[in-house]
């Protein structure tokens, strides 16, 4: 599990740009890189925690990516989950002017002391895995 969740980061990073010790720490704070996590009163699924009703909704309307058949089980898929997040940070991230905490507080929906912290776990989160990013990331196999 802990290698296909790798890979899945390693090509949802290439395919978006966004750098992978972002991804890492979002998917860290978010599930604690547990593919297979559901919060059912919310209604966030896998890795990433996307929020279906909103997102599935968003990517209907979507030029470019083929989002339309996504099903709520799709989102427990460690690749469909990673590459929708990737995305909807690079969304969230153009939204917000390249800001990147107002990205973060986008993602989340959280706002106040509780944007702050989420905040700040990602930033420390980061900057550990930044280390060792680009360590071995060459050897995954492409998108």
């Amino acid at each position: 599990m802990a290698l296909s969740v790798s890979h899945a980061l390693i090509r949802a990073s290439r395919q978006s740009g966004l750098p992978l010790y972002l991804l890492v720490a979002v998917a860290q704070e978010e599930s604690s890189f547990n593919p297979g996590a559901v919060n059912i009163s919310s209604q966030d699924y896998g890795l990433f925690q996307i929020h279906y009703p909103f997102w599935q909704k968003f990517f209907r309307r979507r030029e470019g990516r083929d989002y339309r058949g996504v099903r709520r089980k799709d989102l427990m898929e460690v690749d469909v989950n990673a590459r929708m997040a990737a995305d909807i940070l690079s969304y969230d991230l153009k939204l917000s002017g390249g800001d990147v905490v107002e990205m973060l507080g986008r993602y989340s929906g959280r706002t106040g002391a509780a944007h702050e912290s989420y905040v700040r776990h990602i930033l420390r989160y980061s900057l550990e895995f930044k280390h060792y990013e680009g360590r071995g990331a060459e050897t995954c196999p492409g998108p």
